[in-house]
């Protein structure tokens, strides 16, 4: 399982994937090391944004920067 935290300026239900695959991806160094630690690669990441389920239980409205949270399975099945 892949777990995405997005923050700040996403729009909530459909409309944040709509809006993430518009944009290039950018990775923190630390987001990079955690996908290097857990053998995920880029690929998995796009993948994910783009067709995976909106968490509304892990997804936070709670300040002025609201935080979306993605899931999906990898191509390895995790």
């Amino acid at each position: 399982m892949i777990a995405f935290l997005l923050a700040c300026g996403a729009a909530p239900s459909s409309s944040v994937q709509q809006q993430l695959a518009a944009r290039p991806l950018q990775l923190t160094r630390h987001g990079s090391c955690r996908m290097d630690c857990r053998a995920i690669d880029r690929g998995e990441v796009e993948r994910v944004l783009r067709v995976g389920t909106l968490d509304p239980e892990r997804t936070r409205h709670d300040g002025a920067c609201p935080s979306y949270a993605i899931e999906g399975r990898g191509t390895d099945g995790h």
